[in-house]
């Protein structure tokens, strides 16, 4: 049972880097092709 929780948890975070990885791809280029100073409200 505790390997099928920790299995999930693992992809959970892979899944979160991977959706992180690819929103600051998306910034990045962007921000290149504005280019101009992309200002993120945090």
């Amino acid at each position: 049972m505790e390997k099928t929780v920790q299995k999930r948890g693992l992809a959970h975070l892979w899944f979160r880097s991977l959706l992180k990885q690819r929103a600051d791809k998306w910034f990045h280029n962007y921000h290149q092709a504005s280019g101009s100073q992309l200002v993120l409200a945090s």
